[in-house]
C-alpha cells in the first residue's frame, strides 16, 4: 500500500494579545493549517532563525520589538517567505507605505473578520500551490 503524506501548510502568527490568539488559532488549524503562535517579536525571531513558515501573519505592536523589525528579520532570512501584516492600522498610510517598503505582501485589517480571512487563506495556498 502506498501513502501520501501530505504536509499542513505551517502559518506563524504574531501578535501580542493572547486572547485573541487562543481564539483565532484554534479555528486556523479546524481549517487544515498548522499554527505556531508568538506573543513577543523576538521569540518568533529566534524561531524563524531555525524554522521556515509557509506564511507569517503579523502584528505590528509588540510588547519588546516593533513588528516592523520582525518583518525585517523575516525577509531577510526568507526573501521569498510571505508576510501579511496584521493591523488596527490597515488605513494609517505611514505604516502601510513603511511596511511595503520592508516588502510586506498583504494586509488584514483588524479587527478580524474569520471568514474573510479564511477565504483569504484558501485563496492564497490554492494559488501558491
Amino acid at each position: 500500500i502506498e501513502r501520501i503524506w501530505s504536509k499542513m501548510p505551517t502559518i506563524v502568527f504574531v501578535d501580542d494579545e493572547k486572547d485573541f490568539l487562543e481564539l483565532i488559532c484554534p479555528r486556523i488549524e479546524k481549517w487544515g493549517y498548522t499554527v505556531v503562535a508568538f506573543t513577543e517579536g523576538l521569540k518568533a525571531i529566534e524561531y524563524l532563525n531555525g524554522h521556515k513558515p509557509d506564511l507569517l501573519l503579523l502584528d505590528l505592536g509588540l510588547p519588546d520589538v516593533s513588528g516592523m523589525k520582525v518583518l525585517l528579520e523575516a525577509k531577510n532570512r526568507y526573501p521569498g517567505l510571505s508576510v501579511w501584516i496584521v493591523s488596527a492600522y490597515y488605513n494609517d498610510h505611514d505604516i502601510r507605505a513603511q511596511a511595503a517598503q520592508l516588502k510586506a505582501d498583504d494586509f488584514v485589517p483588524k479587527p478580524l473578520d474569520p471568514v474573510e480571512l479564511k477565504a483569504r487563506l484558501r485563496k492564497y495556498f490554492k494559488d501558491k500551490g
